[in-house]
């Protein structure tokens, strides 16, 4: 039996020679994105008609169709069990513990007790509240089971009853400490459920920050929430108010922290929740004897208990996966003087976003090695969302397999798994075909379109001018193409296991966001509270499809990959358990917004020490925090005269430092890329990834200064510090300073700019600073 390599190369081979048959010309490489050098432009032009027209043969249809039975409904990978860097799961008794979490039951319905980091999460028990008849019926007490299944999950059983109705609660507890949660009312007889809330009292001391994610654009929000970065805000980030915070619109994901750790809530929609409106959807209430609780509505609206009630959502404490020693050292771009662990490409595959190499898989190898040897991993752009739809004519390895051609599997399934933010339809044409779906799938039909339709359409090339051109077909990607919970999950996974097997390749950059989708020809969307046909963000789907992708490059070369992910305003929480390194920042651009650089000078006008230690810091949820500035000249053109300068650009520096964050700094779209890799490459000469580290949040600090308005962050050890302290004002600020050394001085203390070298004294308990408006001083001290 052939092995999987051997199975690849006799498809590639397979593919080649059919296409050179059905082709039927020669391919002839071209020069500078132009024509064949041997050619005249009537010989040129006639190929490249001939080019254009081409269709895929029936023969490579149903290659493609036949090839669907590896994938579709398929596990593709193994994944029972914890992959780096997660350690096994351990149950001991009624807890349940992963990396830095611990999840315990106390014969209760949900656990009594849930730690991040050694921080308690809960300030009481949880419990849901029921009513029915007038009277209230609490499911708190319950019979408990849990079962480790294999070393990456283990599942809690729970059972509350409480008058005539039992309440079955399962969760799934996996590696990463998410806890998939599936409830199951019923009850003797068919009594009358009046409503029905989960209330979780959330510790006060932890509920500090906030962050919310939707994937709806259009919601009603009470104006005092008007305060996000998206645009209308379906995502924010914030401190946590004193009073009752109240959302009127239902999220996804919800999450409370600190600076260090948090617990989130989150589902894909509200399925079957028998609620007349959104209103009070999910409430956080005022502080009450160290409490904050958060209630969720799932029933306001009476219905008959004449079959169970089933209802999912999810729980994940943070940070979901632990921080690499090395993290401040993971990140930057190529830039002149400071090698970062990476070489990006934007574009590297037979097509747009399509990291796949069917043409030049051995090239693609060789470029992986190469860069490897240089001591980095190869990033390559991809998402699980979207790709470009068509295959390019020439990459720098050649001309491409196909040329300019769609992909079959686009011809095939694109409108099957296209994400679609509305149907356009009947709601019960849409249960029809949401039910179909679902046949289908449990049939092991991959649906799409037959071979006899794809060979009917009228075009299967890209349009337009692309001939002889280097990455073109130009189709930046074909947004919201396709979703993550249809079986393009099961084809990327693949696809993508089989790309690692062949270049060996480690790390991916993934394009993703929470999109809405009301595809019911792939599973997604039902019918809501108004009887409307209504689409949902798929939180678990994106989960399951990241997870698998993880464990694809585990499986496909048996290292952790580097998954670098970009979602601006959008914390996707048990999706990004995967993700190393997170990079945001464009949607700053936003014209027209509370939170937006365009006509403004400086990001420390309008990002706040919550937004920036909740969405830029990545501490709470275990990710490395990567800043993207993106500005077009049209974009600079919106800016004052005097933006971006240097202070604009040393603005952002100092912001991003002092939030143990980076900077994408030499990007074609960041301005004055030169002053921000000198002051990073400065930064990077000492050995941070082995100091420890003081925030200016911390009450117990090592460092104190007496301006509110500055902040600082001090990486330390034994001997010295490199210390940052960054104006947090559009006034000059002269610091006064204390530092106390976690050690005794074994010298003469020192504290000088590390780079103008200037000498401020040796009293490390009384020095002084003079710092501009919105700008950042570098200092080393000794000690």
């Amino acid at each position: 039996m052939m092995d999987h390599g051997e199975r690849t190369q006799q498809m590639q081979m397979r593919r080649r020679s059919m296409s050179m048959l059905a082709w039927g010309v020669a391919v002839t490489v071209t020069a500078g994105g132009g024509l064949p050098l041997h050619a005249s432009d009537e010989a040129t032009s006639a190929e490249a008609e001939q080019v254009y027209q081409r269709k895929w043969t029936e023969a490579e249809l149903r290659e493609v169709r036949e090839a669907s039975q590896e994938w579709f409904g398929q596990p593709v990978v193994r994944m029972d069990y914890a992959p780096p860097p997660w350690t096994p799961m351990v149950v001991d008794g009624q807890a349940i513990e992963s990396w830095g979490k611990v999840y315990r039951y106390s014969d209760s319905v949900l656990p009594v007790q849930m730690t991040s980091q050694a921080l308690e999460l809960l300030a009481g028990e949880p419990r849901f509240v029921l009513r029915s008849d007038g009277q209230e019926h609490e499911f708190r007490e319950a019979e408990v089971t849990i079962e480790k299944v294999h070393e990456g999950l283990v599942q809690a059983t729970a059972v509350s009853q409480s008058g005539p109705f039992t309440l079955e609660v399962k969760v799934g507890y996996e590696f990463d400490g998410m806890g998939k949660v599936e409830v199951a009312l019923s009850a003797d007889g068919s009594p009358t459920v009046e409503s029905l809330h989960l209330e979780l009292p959330i510790s006060a001391e932890r509920a500090q920050l906030f962050h919310m994610t939707g994937s709806r654009h259009v919601l009603p929000i009470p104006e005092e929430q008007r305060r996000g970065a998206a645009a209308p805000p379906i995502s924010d980030s914030g401190w946590v108010p004193e009073e009752t915070w109240q959302l009127d619109a239902f999220r996804e994901i919800l999450w409370f922290g600190d600076q260090t750790a948090g617990l989130s809530w989150f589902a894909d929609g509200m399925h079957g929740w028998p609620i007349s409106g959104e209103d009070e959807i999910q409430v956080l209430e005022p502080e009450r004897d160290g409490a904050r609780l958060l209630r969720v509505k799932f029933a306001d609206r009476s219905f008959t208990l004449d079959e169970p009630l089933e209802l999912v959502f999810g729980l994940q404490a943070t940070p979901m996966r632990p921080r690499r020693d090395d993290f401040r050292s993971r990140v930057g771009w190529m830039l002149p003087d400071f090698d970062g662990p990476v070489e990006m490409r934007w574009r590297w595959g037979d097509g747009y976003y399509y990291p796949f190499h069917e043409t030049y898989p051995e090239k693609a190898r060789e470029d992986v090695e190469a860069v490897r040897a240089q001591g980095r991993e190869l990033l390559t752009t991809s998402s699980l969302e979207y790709f470009g739809p068509h295959r390019f004519y020439k990459t720098p390895y050649g001309v491409v397999d196909h040329p300019g051609m769609i992909h079959r599997e686009v011809l095939f399934w694109k409108d099957q798994w296209n994400q679609v933010r509305t149907f356009e339809g009947s709601v019960s044409d849409a249960q029809q075909r949401h039910e179909e779906a679902l046949r289908r799938h449990e049939a092991g039909d991959p649906g799409g379109r037959s071979v006899e339709e794809v060979l009917a359409l009228d075009r299967h090339t890209a349009e337009g001018e692309w001939y002889g051109q280097e990455w073109r077909p130009s189709t930046y990607p074909e947004r919201f193409c396709y979703n993550e919970t249809s079986s393009f999950a099961d084809y990327y996974t693949w696809k993508l296991k089989e790309l690692v097997e062949q270049t060996g390749k480690a790390a991916i950059y993934l394009d993703q966001q929470l999109y809405y989708c009301a595809n019911p020809d792939h599973g997604c969307g039902y019918v809501n509270y108004d009887g409307e046909w209504m689409g949902q963000g798929n939180v678990f789907g994106m989960r399951d499809a990241a997870k698998r992708l993880y464990f694809a490059f585990v499986e496909g070369n048996g290292t952790a990959p580097l998954v670098m992910w970009h979602s601006s305003h959008q914390l996707i929480i048990p999706a990004i358990s995967f993700a190393e390194i997170f990079w945001e920042g464009e949607k700053y651009t936003i014209p027209d917004h509370e939170r937006s650089i365009l006509g403004r000078e400086f990001y420390s006008e309008f990002l706040d020490e919550a937004v920036m230690q909740v969405q830029h810091m990545g501490k709470p949820f275990g990710f490395t925090g990567d800043f993207l500035p993106q500005l077009t000249r049209a974009q600079l053109r919106s800016m004052p005269i005097t933006s971006p300068a240097v202070a604009s650009a040393r603005d952002m520096v100092g912001l991003m430092l002092i939030h143990d964050s980076h900077l994408d700094a030499y990007r074609p779209l960041t301005y004055h890329g030169d002053l921000i890799s000198h002051i990073l490459t400065k930064r990077a000469t000492y050995p941070l990834d082995e100091m420890q580290v003081s925030y200016y949040w911390e009450d117990d600090a090592l460092v104190h200064v007496e301006q509110s308005d500055v902040r600082f962050i001090m990486h330390y050890d034994d001997e010295h510090a490199l210390l940052i302290l960054f104006n947090w004002s559009g006034e000059m600020q002269r610091a006064q300073v204390s530092i106390d050394p976690p050690t005794q001085s074994t010298g003469e203390p020192t504290v000088h700019d590390v780079f103008s070298k200037e000498q401020f004294g040796q009293d490390l308990q009384n020095f002084e600073i003079d710092l501009l408006p919105r700008d950042f001083r570098m200092l080393e001290v000794r000690w």
